[in-house]
Order: C-alpha cells, then structure tokens, then sequence
C-alpha cells in the first residue's frame, strides 16, 4: 500500500507536551490547577468536547472562550516559530516522496491553523493533499475523516495505511478500514485499542522498518 494519512499533532508535531505546559501556567496565573491526567482527556478530541470538559472541571463560570483565544495565541507561536517535529519526522516524509507515496494528512485541527504550523515547520511540501477538522462535520473518533482523505486521494479504505498517536485516531482509521500505526505520544493504548492496530511502533523512524 502507498497511501499514507498521517494525523499532525502528537504524531508529526511534538504539540502534546507543548500544549500541556501552557495550558498548565496559563490556569495557573488565574488560579486553576490543571493535571496531565485532565490533559490527556481531551487528547484526540474537538473544542466542543474541551469547552465541556473545562465546564465540568472548573465550572460553568469558567471564561473557556477567554482561556481558548491566549493559549492558543501562545501555542501557534510557538508550534510555527520553534522547532518541534517528532524524532523521524523528516527522513520518513523524505523516504515516503522518493518512493511515490502519495501523503495526506487528516487533523482534527482547522486548516489555517494546520498549515501555517506545517509552513512554519517547512513540511508542508511533502503533502499531496489536506483534510481537516473543519472540513468534516464528524470528529475523530468518527471514521468520517479518513474516508474523506481517501476520497481525496482516490483510494479505497483498505488500500491506505493511517498513523496516529491518540485512541480516538486508532478508533476512526479502525472504522474507516484503514491499516493502523500507532506511535503514542503522551499515553500508550489500552488492550482494546492495540488490536485495532497492525503496528504499535515507538517513532516515526521506525516506520520506515515496516514499508
């Protein structure tokens, strides 16, 4: 197979841990206290599902659209002007485009916001094409966007292998039909979600092992 959907943020960008410690000193200035545990739940998830959580959390007072605009400022800088790509990041998109891969990533993260960070990190030329979270009305762990990024890419489910990091990107590219490899990030799969996957690897280099 050589279709290849890649996921962004905690697979491609080092986003996760980033994303962690500010969301933790931003809470912190205002008087919150915020854990990895309760970060590791949105993991995966749309802003929708994170606005929730963060009412659940802190209350339905809790300034959630104030919270969302300055971190995410913050976080976009940062994710666009540093280097933060995962180890293996570039010899794999490398290797994938010598050998006529065609590559498309599937985020749950808007499209502007997606390319500017690839742009930033200056991989946005490895991809044949986009799709993004605001391009789909379902979120991951719905299949909805990998059956789109292979319409896209005019391939069949089972003809395209998916990487992903998070338990709600194996259970999408699970449902869509898509082969799975996972590279966790922050938390490994449970028992349940590591039979959904063909591979569980421990970074991108590593993929270049399986092709």
């Amino acid at each position: 197979m050589k279709n290849i959907i890649f996921d962004m943020d905690g697979l491609l960008i080092d986003s996760e841990n980033i994303t962690f410690h500010i969301y933790k000193d931003y809470l912190s200035q205002i008087g919150y206290r915020y854990t990895k545990e309760m970060y590791i739940s949105l993991l995966g998830k749309r802003k929708e599902f994170a606005q929730e959580q963060f009412k659940k959390d802190f209350g339905s007072s809790f300034p959630f659209d104030l919270f969302w605009e300055q971190t995410h400022i913050i976080l976009d800088q940062e994710l666009v002007h540093k280097p933060c790509l995962k180890i293996g990041c570039i010899p794999l998109l490398e290797y994938l485009k010598e050998h006529s891969y065609t590559i498309i990533l599937a985020t749950s993260s808007c499209k502007n916001r997606a390319l500017n960070i690839l742009k930033g990190q200056h991989i946005d030329h490895y991809f044949n094409d986009f799709i993004c979270g605001d391009q789909v009305k379902n979120g991951k762990p719905h299949p909805e966007i990998f059956l789109e990024a292979c319409k896209k890419i005019h391939c069949e489910p089972n003809q395209a292998i998916v990487l992903e990091d998070s338990e709600t990107g194996i259970d999408a590219a699970f449902q869509a039909g898509c082969s799975v490899i996972c590279i966790p990030d922050m938390i490994e799969p449970d028992f349940d979600h590591k039979k959904k996957c063909n591979y569980i690897l421990s970074n991108l280099l590593d993929v270049l092992t399986i092709l």
